[in-house]
């Protein structure tokens, strides 16, 4: 039999043709194994209707990461783990048929309705019959699973107890769902065995019992029934969960099916909604499912109304009430308490006396929003039951609360593209160019995001605005330190903290690694990002020792800085049996490195469980870390690919670089960058494509890691007007970044160092004693070689008795500088006896002679050091030791002079110091 023909069967048995469910299909027992990840011992081996599902809106439904969807297996025999099988770990939802809402919309508003129905078919069926439907996986699946779990472990840990109630949250899709097509009346259809069609079937005393074979009914015709209690509660408690959620108009039904015995009396049968078009056809059962609604809604219009206050301005209470945000499920809203300037999530059905309200409103305001008078004595007091009913309708009718839409400290997108929003310590900003800051409200009933006060958030308000020249100066002043990558490090840790001042817009958000040996001047220059961040900046000294749920909680909802400090590897185990936190961060990092939050609900959240065990909690994370360490941790490709690594080495040291007015200087760069932000767009695609020509086979995100600090230069160096400069800037500064990052990234397998080039800038890092002074100890230091070396050619005279102190240290470890071809020489002479201190500090305990000298442009030589000759080698200064030594020569002087490496007046504000 053909595929078609056997699909073509097994859909007839529930009265569709294949036309009726064409994204449905027939797949192979290998096909399905395969996409449900089933093992060896777990492969399916027969034939199967693959049911995707899709939303409301007709997208696929994700779950972690895949399309879902159910495999109805076609042989029973073969049935692993039951008739319907989804991915393993895959969380339940709800079968929406693509016809529904079309089939919605041909209704009138008053004659609309829902069912709820067991299983895909059913629900298909009745859509094919003009019956709007949706399906459940099963008739007991119509509850939040995952709440439900984390209840019955609390109960368990208790010593309790407890199974899926009236009482149980609703599936938060179920809610979606009637809240998006403004249904409210739903009909909860089970299988027959379930529910028979009048309600009063049961006696009290039946039902009690809760467990029933042989029923004995009150109608003549029929003598005996057989029915399924599982089902029959699984509907009842479904009704109860979608009437306390605020569905009064619910109703229950499935009518039975008549056969008859052997002795001809008739028996009621079991009969699901497709067992029933198929007995009666679909304009009977369309009938008889619109007779029974409109029944129902007859019952419920003859009782009083309720008085629901649902849109009652006076819940504002002139700043000292709420707003409702909406539900979160069936039990839980959420509120905005004006009071406090922060979201309440407040489980309503919990709510049993006037103190469950005070989060909300003060007693008197309770009073008066919902009175309870007491006829005797004229006492008022506040209705309860009123207030809570009133609570869920408003939330109702708000829709679904998101946590997508809370906002924390930091900068995030407006409603128009070129729009800012600052959630700063002074207030909430809206920024648009050329206008000045316009105040709003955190919370605003007809905005999509709400901002919540945080305890750090940068000042918005104010006149300090950084300027082009500024940040060619802060460029200049990190030169100060010695880069492995010194022509791109000090530029790309510009842009990375210019890009700070935007991170809840930028779609990535890069990450930094900071690391170089102990006395390179990490803790320094760590100092100085930290002054410059200030007021959008969160700093942990002992980041090694930070937990992944510590960085979390305090990181989320904020769009700003984490610095952790001391970030070393630790993989000794916990007494846990567990290993260090460093991985859990990581994975924290990962989520926040990219962010989708205002294109899928709280697509950027990470579930996590909280402290009660009973409701999972969305952590959104949307920050930028920067970790600083001596040693890196050991990363995975994808984890390295998010960072950008700056690697210190000990080259210069001595005076201790300062930067006056580093605080002011960063608000004046974040003010710079919120002012560009309509720059950005364009000039971040203008880097992103650079990079893919400069470097079209290095991985994705490797190039969308590197673009966002170079875009945010670019952005900020070059104004509206100088889109020219910029794409000079541009083209000028990507080679240079592919070469340095991408093709010899430092500790990545596109390095190329050799062992002769690390064992170079090891010992150009090494300390040597420098003694000022004729020969006294009065004043002693100590330097790394390479800042010596540039010492001795600024103010030495290379001579055999020099007095220079750069000089004379250079000679007791047996080296000195040499001119060479109009251009300078490192003369290093084998046998010195100094030479073993400055070997050893370099991690070398032998000779470096042997390495060294395979140097490219390395020459044996015969020359002085002091007034002794030695053989040796000579290790031209350009370019194995500096890239341009008159550069670093011009740096050693300022730095000794007290200046920051600024560009003098005869200088180009605007060229940059590629050297």
């Amino acid at each position: 039999m053909s595929d078609v023909d056997l699909l073509t069967r097994e859909l007839a048995r529930g009265g569709l043709t294949p036309g009726d469910v064409p994204h449905w299909a027939l797949v192979t027992g290998a096909q399905a194994t395969a996409d449900l990840g089933r093992g060896e011992g777990q492969k399916i081996h027969c034939d199967c209707v693959q049911i995707p599902y899709h939303d409301l809106d007709g997208s696929p439904i994700v779950d972690a990461g895949l399309p879902f969807a159910r495999y109805h297996l076609l042989q029973a025999e073969v049935v692993i783990g039951g008739k319907y099988l989804s991915r393993q770990g895959s969380g339940g939802h709800i079968y929406v048929p693509p016809r529904l809402r079309e089939l919605l919309a041909s209704m009138a508003d008053a004659d609309q309705y829902l069912v709820v129905a067991d299983g895909e078919k059913e629900a298909e069926a009745l859509i094919k019959a003009g019956v709007p439907a949706v399906g459940l996986a099963s008739i007991t699946l119509w509850h939040d699973v995952a709440a439900h779990r984390a209840a019955q472990e609390e109960a368990q840990a208790a010593g309790k107890k407890i199974h899926v109630t009236k009482d149980t949250p609703l599936h938060p899709e179920l809610l979606v769902l009637f809240q998006e097509l403004g249904i409210r009346t739903v009909v909860a259809m089970g299988d027959s065995d379930g529910k028979p069609e009048v309600e009063e079937f049961f006696t009290p005393d039946l039902i009690a019992k809760k467990t029933f074979k042989v029923i004995g009914n009150k109608q003549e015709a029929i003598s005996s029934a057989v029915a399924n209690a599982s089902v029959f509660f699984s509907v009842k408690a479904l009704a109860g969960a979608l009437r306390k959620a605020g569905l009064q108009e619910t109703v229950m039904f499935c009518p039975w099916a008549e056969g008859k015995k052997a002795d001809g009396s008739r028996v009621l049968d079991k009969q699901g909604a497709g067992d029933w078009l198929l007995a009666d056809g679909a304009d009977a059962v369309r009938h008889a499912v619109e007779q029974r609604v409109a029944e129902h809604q007859e019952k419920a219009h003859a009782r009083p109304p309720r008085l629901i206050t649902g849109q009652n301005s006076d819940f504002a209470l002139d700043g000292h009430g709420f707003i409702p945000l909406g539900v979160k499920d069936a039990s839980n809203a959420a509120f905005w308490s004006l009071r406090a300037g922060e979201i309440y999530e407040i489980n309503l059905t919990k709510i049993t006396n006037v103190q469950g309200l005070l989060p909300l409103v003060p007693l008197e305001s309770a009073y008066d929003l919902w009175p309870k008078v007491n006829e005797k004595t004229g006492e008022v007091s506040a209705n309860v039951p009123s207030a809570v009913n009133d609570l869920m309708q408003t939330s109702l009718a708000r829709g679904r609360f998101s946590l997508s839409a809370v906002r924390g400290a930091g900068c995030w997108p407006g409603d128009q593209p070129e729009d800012l929003v600052v959630n700063g310590s002074d207030g909430v900003y809206l920024l648009r160019s050329g206008e000045p800051p316009k105040a709003l409200q955190p919370c605003d009933p007809g905005r999509k995001s709400l901002y919540v006060s945080r305890p750090v958030g940068p000042k918005v308000v104010g006149d300090e605005m950084a300027a082009a020249a500024d940040i060619m100066n802060l460029v200049r002043f990190f030169q100060n330190w010695s880069w492995v990558r010194p022509r791109t490090d000090p530029l790309l840790l510009a842009g990375w903290i210019l890009m700070q001042a935007l991170l809840g817009t930028l779609q990535q958000r890069p990450h930094a690694f900071l690391t170089g040996e102990s006395g390179a001047g990490k803790t320094t220059l760590v100092n100085i990002l930290r002054s410059l961040l200030r007021g959008s900046m969160i700093y942990s000294e002992a980041g090694g020792e930070s937990s992944a749920a510590g960085v979390r909680q305090r990181m989320s909802p904020d769009a700003i800085t984490l610095i952790l400090d001391e970030f070393e590897p630790d993989k000794k185990p916990s007494r846990f049996g567990q290993t260090s936190s460093i991985d859990g961060i990581f994975s924290i990092l990962r989520t926040a490195y990219s962010s989708h939050a205002d294109a899928v609900d709280d697509a950027d959240g990470a579930l996590k469980g909280t402290q009660d065990g009973k409701r999972g909690q969305v952590y959104r994370s949307i920050f930028s870390c920067l970790m600083a360490g001596i040693q890196m941790s050991t990363l995975d490709q994808a984890d390295r690919n998010r960072l950008i690594i700056f690697e210190l080495l000990k080259l210069h040291g001595g005076v201790v670089p300062t930067l006056p007015d580093a605080e002011s200087l960063g608000i004046g760069l974040r003010r710079l960058m919120w002012s560009r932000w309509s720059l950005w767009r364009h000039r971040h695609a203008d880097v992103l494509a650079a990079l893919s020509l400069g470097s079209p086979a290095s991985d994705a995100r490797t190039k969308e890691s590197l673009a966002p600090p170079i875009a945010a230069l670019a952005c900020a160096i070059f104004g509206p007007d100088q889109d020219d400069q910029a794409s000079a800037f541009i083209g000028e500064m990507i080679p240079l970044v592919v070469e340095d990052h991408i093709e010899h990234a430092a500790g990545g397998s596109g390095s190329n160092e050799t062992d002769q080039e690390k064992a170079l800038r090891r010992l150009l890092s090494a300390n040597v004693v420098v003694e000022d002074g004729e020969g006294g100890r009065t004043n002693r230091t100590t330097m790394p070689l390479a800042r010596v070396i540039v010492g001795s050619a600024c103010f030495g005279d290379q001579l055999a008795y020099s007095e220079d102190q750069y000089d004379r240290a250079l000679q007791l470890v047996g080296m000195s500088l040499k001119r060479k071809d109009a251009g300078w020489a490192l003369f290093i002479g084998r046998g010195h006896s100094g030479q073993d201190a400055v070997a050893k500090a370099a991690g070398y305990p032998v000779a470096l002679h042997q390495l060294l000298g395979r140097l490219p442009g390395v020459d044996d030589a015969r020359a002085l050091i002091g007034p002794s000759r030695y053989r040796g080698i000579m290790i031209p200064m350009e370019p194995l030791i500096f890239k341009d030594f008159a550069a670093e020569m011009r740096a050693f002087r300022d730095a000794q002079n007290g200046g920051l490496g600024a560009a003098s007046p005869d200088e180009d504000p605007f060229a940059m110091p590629f050297h």
